[in-house]
C-alpha cells in the first residue's frame, strides 16, 4: 500500500536510488515512472556468476530500509540459459495465467510495460533444467 504514497517515491528517488547507483546496482533506466512525482524507474539486470556480491548488498539494504531479515544468497552451481519472450499481456489473459504459463514452460516472468508481458521459458524440453535427473 505504501509503495503508491508520495513519500514513497520520495525516498526511492532521494535515499535508494543513490545507494543503488553507488553499489553498482543500477544498469539502467525503466520505462515506468511514479504517478506521483513522475520519477523513472531504474532497473538491474545481473550477471549472478560475477554480482553475487551486489546482490548480496541489495538484500541487507532491502532488510535495513523494509525491517526484514534478508534471505541467505543460494550457491549457484551452474548457470541455465532461457529463452527470452515478449507477448501483449492481453493474449495471456484469454487463456489465463496458469494455462500460458504451463503451456508455454514459463520460468519467470514480469509486466515490465503497461500491456508487456516478459518470460522466460527453456524451450520445448519436456522437464524444467532445474528439476534433478
Amino acid at each position: 500500500k505504501q509503495s503508491k504514497l508520495k513519500t514513497f517515491e520520495r525516498k526511492m528517488d532521494q535515499y535508494i536510488y543513490p545507494l543503488l547507483y553507488e553499489m553498482k546496482a543500477i544498469s539502467g533506466k525503466s520505462k515506468l515512472k511514479g504517478k506521483n512525482m513522475g520519477v523513472i524507474s531504474k532497473q538491474f539486470q545481473f550477471n549472478p556468476d560475477w554480482d553475487e556480491d551486489i546482490m548480496a548488498e541489495l538484500m541487507k539494504l532491502f532488510g535495513t530500509v523494509f525491517k526484514w531479515s534478508p534471505p541467505a544468497l543460494p550457491k549457484i552451481k551452474r548457470r541455465i540459459d532461457g529463452n527470452r519472450h515478449k507477448v501483449k499481456l492481453s493474449d495471456v489473459k484469454k487463456i489465463g495465467l496458469m494455462p500460458f504459463i504451463k503451456k508455454n514452460k514459463v520460468f519467470s516472468y514480469a509486466v515490465s510495460a503497461p500491456g508487456i508481458f516478459n518470460f522466460t521459458s527453456f524451450g520445448t524440453v519436456r522437464k524444467s533444467p532445474i528439476e534433478k535427473n
